[in-house]
């Protein structure tokens, strides 16, 4: 189906791997919550492999977790623009704003540090904008 390929893509994009990839654009386009046997038998992988990729796409906040009569069924989250915002959001606040802390806390001067200190400034006034307008009014 073609729509997986892209959504394949999309989620390799996103630093995800074949598994993950392939498990994330299934449960799209099934049009419904799978269970994990489910996702095994369309996916074709292991249900310790399939275990392991749903966390990683519960901790990317890509898939949900429902219990539903009596087990675990999994939902593809395809809010895309969440899905941007979020990213945008950690982007700032788990790597660049720790990177100008550690720029900052270093006492060393040089052009490459400099450098890459207004790299780095250029982008967190360029995120946190971004961050800013992603606020509801």
């Amino acid at each position: 189906m073609e729509i997986e390929k892209y959504l394949r893509e999309f989620a390799r994009k996103w630093g995800l791997g074949d598994g993950c990839a392939s498990i994330y654009s299934s449960l799209v386009a099934n049009g419904k919550p799978m269970d994990i046997r489910e996702i095994v038998e369309k996916t074709g992988y292991a249900y310790s492999s399939v275990a392991n990729y749903l966390n990683t796409l519960l901790k990317e906040h890509l898939v949900e977790k429902i219990r539903y009569q009596g087990k675990n069924i999994y939902k593809a989250n395809f809010d895309f623009v969440e899905i941007i915002k979020n990213e945008r959001r950690e982007l700032l606040n788990n790597v660049i704003i720790p990177i100008k802390k550690e720029i900052n806390s270093k006492n060393v001067k040089n052009n490459y540090l400099e450098e890459l200190k207004c790299m780095v400034e250029e982008a967190e006034k360029y995120l946190k904008r971004l961050v800013e307008e992603d606020e509801p009014k």
